[in-house]
């Protein structure tokens, strides 16, 4: 978060969040030393990836203006937003920056809003107990309804679907890591004996 609000490339930051958010909160560390370890890691990326908004600009294709878009959504997932609204808060005009949006990301900034959106539904639904129809209020769609077809239109099942079969697979791998930890342990204690 600290990489986004200082306007570091805010794509970059978003990923790595996401990729750490998912390997952090699955597992618990074993010992301190693999925990320092990792974020000894995290560090590192995170410091490789501080440079300027100009320097990234100035080697990567995507205009700043996309960058900015991209960030102010990122960061307002849980905001009423309207895509002319964004650009009034750029000071550009609307039908700039939808064109420029549209043919830099190949999707509309409504539909990138709605694809954030359920990118971060998913995360409740994985890590939290929230009903479905507090989930849609807290990302502004107007009705549950309204959320279930657009997250189904980018995961391609329901969220009450993607909940149970996540939760399922998560029982499915705590049942497999407890079992390999009892295997392990009896091994162990044969080949003492």
């Amino acid at each position: 978060m600290t990489g986004l609000a200082n306007h570091f490339n805010g794509t970059n930051f978003v990923q790595l969040r996401e990729i750490y958010f998912d390997w952090l909160t699955d597992e618990v560390p074993e010992n301190a030393k693999e925990f320092k370890k990792d974020m000894e890691l995290i560090c590192k990326d995170f410091f490789e990836l501080q440079s300027s908004e100009n320097q990234v600009i100035s080697i990567d294709t995507v205009p700043k203006q996309v960058y900015q878009i991209t960030y102010y959504i990122n960061m307002h997932l849980y905001d009423k937003m309207q895509p002319f609204r964004i650009a009034e808060y750029l000071d550009l005009s609307y039908q700039y920056v939808s064109r420029l949006f549209t043919h830099t990301m190949g999707l509309s900034i409504q539909g990138y809003i709605d694809k954030q959106r359920v990118e971060e539904s998913k995360k409740l639904l994985l890590h939290t107990d929230l009903p479905l129809s507090k989930i849609s209020r807290m990302l502004n769609y107007y009705d549950s309804s309204n959320f279930i077809k657009h997250f189904k239109k980018f995961v391609g099942t329901t969220p009450k679907q993607y909940r149970l079969h996540n939760q399922q697979r998560q029982l499915l791998l705590k049942q497999q890591t407890a079992e390999n930890i009892s295997r392990n342990s009896f091994t162990n204690r044969d080949s003492l004996v």
